[in-house]
């Protein structure tokens, strides 16, 4: 369930950074969010990942 969220959140962010202009400076800090978002989401669950294969 909670994965199901996640990726659902990944999905809404990646569209939402595709579809906000790119001009303005609240655009570009709102994609700065986004991206460190999605990175924080791939190293926690990337992590979690590794010690569900390995262990």
């Amino acid at each position: 369930m909670v994965g199901k969220l996640i990726a659902l959140a990944v999905v809404i962010g990646v569209a939402a950074r595709l579809f906000v202009h790119r001009d303005s400076e609240l655009a570009r800090r709102f994609r700065l969010f986004i991206d460190v978002s999605l990175i924080a989401i791939a190293v926690l669950y990337g992590g979690r990942l590794i010690q569900l294969y390995w262990g």
